[in-house]
């Protein structure tokens, strides 16, 4: 594992109920300089006060999530304002522990189009969704999925106030009875997913599961 310059850090108070989100900008000694982070819920700039304790995250390429604590130490203005927080280094960091990626349920607008022509491309919207597959509602209006096709899924989804979307090559790994008259659950497994997607995926299902923890829902 390795925190470098350019990591994606979600930031939560150690005692507060601020949220934020930045980037790693430059390293030091002991030190990781982040930009300005910005507020998960009023989507500005924060301005954290010096010795604020935190807990970083961020996620590895291989789709693991590690923490670290971490206090505001410092603030330098270079070519942007940075600000400084304590890093210990790889003897500071937690890894989180995780039999499969986290699913949560989510409704996002996804695009499933054939690999051979068999159906012509339709648009539908997940019912959860994890960083390795999602549950899609499908109507029987003449598209029958079986177990074993692949098809291609695109999806579009917000996270922290930026769109990301994500294409792959996906299996059909079961299909489900739906309360909905003439419609469908199809199961799918990512194929084809890249890192930074599925990056962002975790990230976007970790910060879903927080929000409705948060609003005693989980």
């Amino acid at each position: 594992m390795e925190l470098k310059i350019g990591t994606s850090l979600m930031l939560e108070e150690v005692k507060g109920e601020g949220k934020y989100y930045c980037k790693v900008v430059e390293e030091g000694a002991g030190y990781i300089y982040i930009d300005y982070p910005i507020h998960q819920a009023t989507k500005k700039s924060a301005f954290l006060l010096m010795h604020t304790r935190l807990k970083a995250y961020f996620v590895e390429g291989d789709g693991v999530t590690y923490h670290f604590l971490t206090e505001v130490v410092g603030r330098i203005k270079k070519e942007i304002p940075m600000i400084q927080l304590h890093y210990k280094g790889k003897e500071s960091l937690v890894k989180h522990q995780r039999r499969e990626y986290v699913r949560v349920d989510a409704t996002l607008p996804a695009a499933l189009h054939s690999l051979n022509g068999t159906f012509e491309p339709f648009t539908t919207i997940t019912k959860n969704i994890s960083a390795s597959g999602a549950l899609l509602a499908v109507k029987e209006k003449g598209v029958f999925f079986q177990k074993g096709d692949k098809i291609n899924v695109w999806l579009v989804f917000e996270l922290y106030d930026q769109y990301y979307h994500i294409q792959t090559e996906a299996e059909v790994i079961n299909i489900l009875p739906s309360h909905v008259e003439k419609q469908h659950n199809v199961g799918v497994k990512f194929l084809t997913l890249g890192v930074k997607e599925q990056e962002a995926l975790i990230r976007y299902t970790l910060e879903v599961q927080r929000e409705l923890k948060r609003k005693g829902l989980l």
